[in-house]
């Protein structure tokens, strides 16, 4: 049984995705900072974990440790006005947690 991570688990849809890959069979841990989803939105039984994905250490150890074999990466902030008035704010999540990511590969 492959294990999948899914980064930004918690929010609309990560929350989706996660649902879909766990009704499929697989194992499904998520990563979120809790910044803006809701937690309830996920069944019982999955398995997650509060950190920043833009902490390359944070996600190495929870690949590493749950034997992760595929990720799905959704952790981003999303609103577009609110970009327009903090771009910096936007690109360093959204850019930080895909370099997180990338990184933790190493």
């Amino acid at each position: 049984m492959s294990n999948w991570l899914v980064t930004g688990g918690v929010g609309y849809v990560g929350s989706h995705a996660v649902s879909a890959l766990a009704a499929s069979g697989r194992n499904v841990v998520v990563a979120d900072n809790l910044s803006s989803g809701i937690a309830a939105r996920l069944p019982e039984h999955i398995d997650v974990h509060v950190g920043d994905c833009r902490d390359a250490n944070f996600l190495h150890q929870l690949m590493v440790g749950k034997s992760i074999t595929g990720v799905v990466h959704l952790a981003a902030n999303k609103q577009a006005r609110e970009s327009q008035k903090v771009p910096l704010q936007y690109w360093r999540n959204n850019v930080g947690s895909v370099l997180g990511l990338v990184t933790a590969f190493q």
